[in-house]
């Protein structure tokens, strides 16, 4: 529809019609041999604005007649959805033979049509190192990728049948050795249905299906009626309806179903063995459920295998009963509505020692605490017991199965939000008409939290337990907060870090953060205090749903210690910058404080350029300790996009087999590349090479060259490949900074 319905924009007028960001999209298309841009359209009708460039994809690194059946020339369109919260720019295959059972394909919405799936973090993730440039290259990797057969591979674990549903299903621990149950109990507030054989509790009725296994596909979008169902099953080699007839049939009894039922929806559970994608049937099976809204003896008619007798019409019958042959179809499956469940695996005793996690608590003051998840509930309720603080509580997410186990929450919160639970719990501590826990369920921002307080001076402290490295620069933006902290652990548990801004605020959050990169690089205790390949624990039903093993023993032990400390730094004005390192061996906490130095800032060409005072005395020691000669080195940092700013977090020597003399330096390359490798393996890939900086003699200003000058361009003809600026340095007696 938004095709036909989309209007051409003429060449000419691109620059003109189109969006600064669309813009920008088809700038770097013109700079790439693999991208050939036909032309542009709008589309805009009923508050929806789309903006569509038609382009066809040339990848020479494609195989002709691969099995996958990619083409090395691909016709796309680049769709830019204005308004849209997730990754508003989308890429449609455009060929209308495009292979159907390709994984990671996102499935229509509303008006937008599938689209390829090419990033499993979220927009807010993902737009802060966005690029036009980024965004092609992922376009072409996704193919190349997709045409090997390896952009999934056996390794990866296999994609769910279907994505999340609201209503969710838990599976008792009792459910393998029970093997079927046949009714349930739906909350109609939280959408959670509980297996019941009793009377009591059940309002619906369960078939239980053991369907053959299928093969691994891409995921597919939710069927809306039986017919749909059976249709992606029988593409995944298999079938539903047969199995769901037995079923019923098994459930017939001599006085029939009667019509007027008492419990009128039915939920079918689907269990299942699959194939993996080199064709081995995987030992564990999977479990997937449907709501109808209608019951069984309705179902068994409308299938075909029930009918009424003309002797007893307020009862169906099984059709052979009735001396009538059995003669049913699947005419009526289209008009059976329904709706996915997701299943929630039992919260066993294996899976809470899988999953287990840990957290931490002193006087009369307002705080904000963001994030109650692991850390922040545990610090939330430490808090409460403790007495200190008047607290009120920031987090949209909701409660998962997997939270339980390092989480203040038990089995009945699941679906609750977080913030609101946390809130009730910790208030439980107290007598009524005691200072409580107050909650917002949104995302903090300094807007939201403007809304909620008329003055922000009645707040004294934020404490930051999101882990969210975003939401830290965020924070040191506003010059209206009150003085921040910054609380997380590493991704295994084995450490906790504390940022503390001073009461001033003259040190914020995002400097202290660069000084926390740079001790991960240089400093002993950095050594694998991050690490990149951690084992994860499928915890959901999407491709993104994976969460670290962390035992609830390191997270009470750590949230404990980082508690203890953050009490013992808010006694002085002062910043600081804490790091805890655990010793798995003898269960020993090491605590290591960094220093930190006088935070500077200049603005270059638009961009916000970030450095203290380290970087600028190493800058003039390196550069008097080479007089009368040049000398130079690389810088690494770290860039963020959405705010324009520029992290300068160190600077290098000169490599060993750089030339320098009193007119001239030329860097050489001499270890950088293990260096580098090394920063990036250190900080988990939030540092890299960000520029060059080199000196002049005495007697010469630090204003660039043309030979300087020439070097930026042709350095930046790198760093543009991926879309980010490169930064040069040069060092005199004064320093100067130049972008490009």
């Amino acid at each position: 529809m938004i095709f036909e319905n989309s209007r051409i924009v003429s060449p000419e007028n691109r620059l003109s019609e189109h969006s600064q960001e669309v813009n920008n999209l088809i700038f770097a298309i013109g700079e790439r041999k693999e991208f050939c841009l036909h032309e542009s359209r709008i589309f805009n009708s009923l508050g929806n604005l789309i903006e569509i460039l038609l382009v066809d994809l040339k990848h020479p690194a494609i195989k002709s007649k691969n099995s996958v059946g990619i083409l090395n020339r691909e016709p796309l369109a680049i769709l830019y959805i204005h308004g849209l919260s997730e990754h508003p720019f989308r890429v449609v295959p455009m060929r209308e033979n495009f292979p159907e059972d390709i994984l990671h394909i996102n499935f229509p919405f509303g008006i937008i049509p599938k689209t390829i799936c090419m990033y499993l973090e979220s927009w807010a993730e993902v737009e802060r190192n966005w690029t036009p440039q980024n965004f092609l290259n992922r376009i072409c990797w996704w193919f190349l990728k997709t045409s090997e057969d390896s952009l999934h591979s056996n390794e990866q674990e296999l994609e769910r049948p279907y994505f999340t549903s609201e209503y969710k299903l838990l599976l008792p621990t009792s459910y393998e050795e029970a093997k079927s149950f046949d009714f349930a109990y739906l909350d109609s507030a939280t959408k959670v249905i509980k297996f019941s054989n009793t009377n009591k509790d059940r309002n619906c009725s369960f078939l239980t299906l053991e369907v053959k296994p299928i093969k691994h596909t891409r995921v597919f979008p939710a069927p809306w009626n039986l017919k749909h169902l059976e249709e992606q099953f029988h593409k995944r080699s298999s079938s539903v309806i047969d199995i769901l007839k037995e079923e019923i049939l098994k459930r017939n009894s001599p006085s029939g179903f009667p019509i007027r039922e008492n419990i009128e929806r039915t939920f079918i559970l689907l269990k299942f063995k699959r194939y993996d994608s080199s064709g081995n049937l995987l030992d564990n099976p999977d479990f997937f459920a449907f709501f109808i809204p209608i019951g069984i003896g309705a179902l068994g008619h409308l299938l075909g295998i029930l009918s009424i007798s003309p002797a007893d019409p307020n009862n169906y019958y099984k059709i052979d009963l009735l001396g009538i042959e059995e003669t049913s179809t699947n005419d009526h499956l289209s008009d059976i509505p329904i709706l996915p469940v997701e299943i929630v695996k039992p919260l066993t005793q294996n899976f809470a020692s899988q999953m287990s996690g840990i957290e931490f608590t002193d006087s009369s003051f307002n705080g904000v605490l963001i994030g109650v998840g692991s850390l922040g509930s545990t610090l939330a309720e430490i808090w409460s017991k403790s007495g200190w603080g008047r607290w009120s509580l920031f987090d949209d997410d909701c409660i998962a199965p997997h939270n339980v186990f390092r989480h203040l929450a038990k089995e009945k919160d699941i679906g609750r939000n977080k913030a609101e639970l946390v809130s009730e719990l910790v208030n439980q501590n107290y007598s009524p008409g005691n200072p409580h826990v107050t909650y917002t369920p949104k995302n903090f921002s300094p807007t939201i939290l403007s809304e909620l307080f008329s003055d922000y001076k009645s707040i004294d402290l934020i404490v930051d337990a999101s882990a969210s490295s975003f939401l830290l620069r965020d924070i040191s933006m506003s010059n209206e907060l009150p003085r921040a902290c910054s609380l997380f652990f590493n991704q295994i548990g084995s450490g906790g870090v504390l940022f503390l801004e001073d009461s001033e605020r003259s040190k914020r959050l995002d400097f202290i953060e660069t000084s926390y990169l740079r001790a991960l690089i240089s400093e002993e205790w950095g050594e694998n205090f991050l690490q990149n390949n951690i084992p994860k624990q499928r915890v959901g039903a999407s491709c993104s749903d994976l969460s670290v093993i962390l035992s609830y023993e390191r997270v009470i032990l750590l949230s404990s210690s980082l508690s203890n400390l953050l009490r013992l730094k808010l006694k002085s004005k002062y910043a600081a910058l804490c790091i805890l390192k655990l010793d798995a061996e003898t269960g020993r906490i090491d605590n290591y404080e960094v220093e930190l130095f006088s935070p500077k800032s200049i603005v270059v060409n638009d961009w916000n350029i970030f450095y203290d005072g380290f970087i600028e005395s190493k800058l003039n020691r390196l550069r008097a300790t080479s007089l009368p000669k040049e000398t130079g080195g690389i810088i690494i940092g770290y860039t963020d996009q959405k705010t324009k700013s520029i992290y300068i977090v160190d600077i290098t020597n000169a490599p060993g087999d750089s030339i320098s003399s009193i007119s001239r330096f030329e860097r050489g390359s001499e270890g950088l590349a293990e260096y580098l490798e090394k920063v990036k393996k250190r900080t988990s890939e939030n540092c890299d090479y960000i520029g060059d900086w080199h000196s002049h003699p005495k007697g010469h200003s630090s204003e660039a060259s043309q030979t300087d000058l020439t070097s930026l361009n042709e350095f930046a003809k790198v760093m543009n490949s991926e879309g980010l600026p490169i930064l040069m340095i040069i060092v005199s007696e004064d320093i100067s900074f130049y972008i490009k």
